[in-house]
């Protein structure tokens, strides 16, 4: 049977529990400990302290290396950018031959270089002086890299402004002489070796330049052709094209011949045109040029080429215009000699026997004898009493008694108004400063002395072209204001006593407007100008018509309106009969007496007075 193990003994001895010790507990020396901890606290303070002193050198070493480089900076800008110095402002030939002798991007470092020592002299320590250095070495070689990029820029530049001079000279030289094939050939290669060196600076490839090349040469060759032809050498560049026709291009080509043909048909013409002018052209001035009879002889000559048949009647009407002028600056020469003698009282018997007189032309003949028959009249008229702008009652009746209703006086007033009629259209500052100053003065026997005087005393202020500017605006507004009170000065349908009437108006307000810049003693504003044009024409009276009435400004009347015409309303006649009569019984003076003339002068004294 199985045995139970028994166990009599033990297999572990039996533990005995320590001896359990108890003692008091020890203190530490936490003095020392707390000594230790200060003094690691104060090295920490030392070393945080001295942390913060080298921040604020540190600090200050930056404020005074970035005040010395913003200096350097600002002389940097001011090499760089100024108008005077600056080298970006600095061209062509200035920019490559400089007075010092060095490039340009050199002479400019040494001037920033010396703006960079300049500035370091004043930092405070090796530390400042360092780092300054290092970047204003920076600084000073980016600069050197920009005034070199415009260096060589300035060169490129330079160097193409001396090829194309080259092509110029050279494409010159042949249009001046065109005909000299040596004086072509040279120039034509100096032409082609100028756009070559050009096209290599510009980086062009082989085929541009010769693109370029052939484009200058065909330009140049025309521009030949064009000045033989203005020589009116159409043999000559005929010849031209024939020899270099294969260096034009496909334009030119055809302009070329189309001018070619033009020349031709031109010379033919002139030739034509100088054999019939030279058969029948007047012998001397004021003859009739008998244009028919040369055209009928141009047809003649070019029945199956209209075009030579064109160019010659032309020819021949451009002939006839330069006669008619040059004819026509001769008469006016001798009308203003015979207004010399007539100003220095020599009589008609004399003035008409003279030179000058007799050179003119029937109708001017006429013309000036009639314009010295008035002028006369009028001074016998005015006699004694023209110092007092009236007419004596002797004259008037010793005058207008025989001559009112005479055919002649009917043609005198007529010649009046034409005169005035012309003056008026005359006095547009765009028609009188296209005359010539003979011309105006030339016009007193067609418009009398005073307006032809009136005339080139404006011709000469026009000739100054702010005067001519005020002027056109003067006339402007002179139109526009007229227009409102119905006067018509835009009517292109105005009759000769419409037009006279308008020029009376102008020519009087000219003279207020002048009346008033001198008392002003200043030019007059535009709204002033305006005020005086609208008060003198809103002064009106009623005239007496055939078979109506109207009413006109009073500075538009003529003389013989203001004499005869003027209708005086009955409360104003009785009044200024009466105070007449008082002054005629003081004075006896013939212009108070209550005559209708005088009535008619006195009520327009106070209707052009009234404000």
């Amino acid at each position: 049977m199985p045995k139970v193990p028994t166990y009599d003994t033990f297999q572990v001895a039996p533990q005995v529990n320590p001896d359990v010790r108890v003692a008091a507990p020890e203190f530490q020396d936490y003095g020392g400990v707390n000594a230790a901890k200060a003094g690691q606290a104060a090295i920490s303070a030392g070393m945080a302290a001295a942390r913060i002193g080298a921040d604020i050198i540190n600090d200050a070493n930056a404020v005074r290396i970035d005040e010395a480089l913003n200096k350097v900076n600002e002389a940097a800008l001011a090499l760089r950018y100024d108008k005077t110095d600056g080298f970006e402002n600095i061209k062509g030939e200035a920019a490559l031959n400089r007075k010092s002798g060095k490039p340009l991007a050199v002479e400019y470092k040494e001037k920033l270089e010396a703006a960079i020592k300049e500035n370091s002299i004043f930092l405070g320590n090796d530390t400042q002086r360092k780092i300054f250095a290092i970047k204003a070495n920076d600084l000073s070689t980016r600069f050197y890299a920009q005034a070199n990029v415009h260096e060589v820029k300035q060169f490129t530049d330079y160097s193409l402004s001396v090829q194309e001079g080259s092509l110029k000279n050279a494409a010159n030289a042949i249009t001046l002489d065109p005909l000299n094939s040596e004086n072509v050939k040279a120039n034509v290669d100096k032409i082609n070796q100028a756009i070559y060196n050009a096209g290599k600076l510009k980086g062009l490839s082989a085929e541009q330049i010769t693109a370029t090349q052939a484009e200058a040469m065909s330009g140049t060759h025309m521009n030949a052709v064009k000045a033989l032809i203005d020589q009116e050498n159409t043999d000559g560049a005929l010849a031209y094209f024939k020899e270099y026709k294969k260096d034009f291009n496909g334009i030119q080509f055809a302009e070329a011949e189309k001018l070619l043909k033009q020349a031709d048909v031109a010379k033919v013409a002139i030739s034509a045109a100088t054999q019939l002018w030279e058969a029948n052209k007047p012998k001397t001035y004021n003859e009739p040029v008998d244009l028919f009879k040369m055209e009928e002889d141009a047809r003649s000559m070019f029945a199956n080429d209209p075009k030579k048949l064109a160019a010659t009647i032309s020819e021949l009407r451009n002939r006839k215009s330069a006669f008619d002028s040059t004819q026509g600056e001769f008469n006016d020469a001798n009308i203003n000699t015979v207004g010399q003698f007539m100003r220095s009282n020599k009589s008609l018997v004399e003035i008409q026997g003279s030179v000058a007189f007799n050179a003119l032309p029937g109708k001017a003949q006429l013309e000036i004898t009639q314009a010295i028959t008035d002028r006369e009249y009028t001074m016998k008229q005015r006699g004694l009493a023209e110092s007092d702008r009236l007419y004596t009652l002797k004259l008037r009746r010793e005058h207008d008694v025989d001559r009112k209703f005479t055919l002649e006086e009917r043609s005198r007033r007529q010649r009046e108004v034409n005169g005035m009629a012309q003056y008026f259209e005359l006095s547009n500052p765009d028609v009188l400063v296209g005359m010539k100053r003979d011309a105006v003065a030339a016009l007193w026997p067609k418009i009398g002395e005073g307006n032809t005087a009136n005339l080139l005393q404006r011709w000469e202020s026009l000739q100054n072209k702010d005067n001519l500017i005020t002027s056109r605006m003067d006339q402007e507004q002179f139109n526009a204001i007229a227009q409102q009170f119905d006067l018509k000065p835009y009517d292109s349908k105005k009759s000769t006593s419409e037009k006279a009437e308008l020029g009376n108006l102008h020519n009087n307000i000219n003279s207020k407007l002048e009346e008033a810049a001198k008392a002003s003693r200043r030019p007059l504003t535009r709204e002033e100008k305006e005020t005086i044009m609208r008060t003198e024409m809103a002064k009106t009276v009623t005239i007496d018509g055939f078979f109506s009435n109207s009413t006109k400004p009073i500075l538009q009347l003529s003389d013989k309106q203001k004499r005869e015409d003027v209708i005086v309303p009955n409360a104003d006649r009785s009044q200024i009969i009466q105070q007449m009569r008082l002054k005629y019984e003081q004075t006896k003076r013939p212009e108070f007496a209550p005559t209708e003339e005088n009535v008619r002068f006195w009520y327009l004294i106070n209707k052009s007075e009234a404000k």
